[in-house]
């Protein structure tokens, strides 16, 4: 029991070691560089921007844009314009003339004067169009020139004033832009010099920690558990505790790739029900459409046998009402040629107006 307590005194202290170089690597990579850079920034937030600048420098004017574009779209303007009005014109006053006169010359030149007019009326409001923009852009630089040099030359009348103002503002704020860079100098300093300690005292627990041989380096994330087999009795000795303690971490990491497998391949089958199932969906949607399709063919196949079928029975309708109406010609053309035949007295009623081929037939 004296060597498993001086084992677990040695297994704690050599934990004990192995915690505050962790600590300390994970300020050296981290941490320093996160805690400067709060006290660096707030070194920064003491400085303000230089205040005190005279006004003329934020009124400077803006002079007006160019003027070409705008003459060029005015004198395009006039010009359309122009052409417009002398068609319009012109197709006006022969279509006057047309109407006083109706010579079918001024109604041929009327009709192209008014399409002419169409035309070039849609060229002018076009270029009207162009033109009001081109206008507006430049009144409102124009505007804006006024506006500014106004605030000009208002900002000149304090100048002299402001520029004294702003040349005491920018003396105190040399004076803290100073004293801040010496204290973000000093912090700079002070982290790098923080960093190399810990650093340093990194390497110190580390050359102690391995001072203690006994335990391999690739076990030492075993010593908590070895030590808590121990101290449960679970284990005898030093040596049998490492030996179950590396059982057991092999038993976990089997039981960890155990799960991950399991994990994995009940993603997998997850993966391969939903593929099916979209599969499935699809055959479906596919099916559905296809019937759909099918139902449209015998629908419109219906509609074309029952097209068919009308026409034939207006075809039918129409042969037999033909048939009638020649059958009601012929009649017509017996009765008249039997109100012609000499021999019309001598026939019976019922023969009559039903032949074209009557034998008794004599002209009168």
């Amino acid at each position: 029991m004296t060597e498993n307590k001086e084992i677990i005194e040695k297994l704690e202290k050599l934990q004990s070691l192995l915690d505050e170089s962790f600590e300390l690597s994970e300020y050296v990579e981290h941490g320093c560089t996160s805690e400067y850079a709060e006290k660096v920034a707030k070194v920064v937030k003491t400085v303000d921007d230089l205040k005190g600048a005279p006004s003329v420098f934020s009124n400077l004017p803006s002079f007006p844009i160019d003027q070409a574009k705008y003459d060029e779209s005015r004198q395009e303007r006039d010009k359309s314009k122009k052409i417009f009005m002398v068609i319009l014109c012109i197709t006006i006053v022969c279509v006057l003339i047309f109407l006083i006169s109706n010579w079918r010359f001024f109604n041929s030149v009327a009709s192209i004067g008014i399409l002419a007019s169409i035309f070039f009326g849609y060229l002018f409001f076009k270029s009207n169009g162009t033109y009001n923009l081109e206008k507006k852009k430049y009144d409102d630089s124009v505007a804006a020139y006024e506006k500014s040099i106004k605030a000009f030359r208002n900002s000149l009348n304090f100048y002299d004033q402001e520029k004294t103002e702003g040349i005491a503002a920018a003396k105190e704020f040399a004076c803290q832009y100073k004293e801040a860079y010496e204290e973000y100098d000093r912090l700079l300093k002070e982290c790098v010099s923080k960093k190399a300690d810990a650093m340093e005292n990194f390497v110190e627990k580390m050359k102690e920690a391995k001072t203690y041989d006994f335990v391999p380096t690739e076990y030492y994330h075993l010593i908590r558990h070895v030590i808590k087999l121990l101290k449960s009795g679970r284990a005898d000795n030093y040596k049998e505790a490492l030996n179950l303690a590396i059982q057991e971490d092999r038993e976990e990491q089997a039981e960890a790739a155990r799960r991950a497998e399991e994990a994995q391949r009940t993603q997998i089958m997850r993966e391969q029900a939903e593929a099916e199932e979209r599969r499935a969906l699809e055959a479906q949607r596919h099916n559905q459409e296809m019937e759909r399709q099918q139902q449209m063919h015998n629908k419109a196949m219906i509609e074309e046998q029952r097209a068919a079928n009308r026409a034939a029975e207006r075809e039918a309708a129409r042969q037999a009402s033909e048939a009638r109406r020649a059958e009601q010609d012929m009649r017509n053309a017996a009765s008249h040629m039997c109100s012609r035949c000499a021999n019309a007295s001598k026939c019976s009623g019922s023969v009559k107006g039903r032949t074209l081929n009557c034998g008794g037939y004599r002209p009168r």
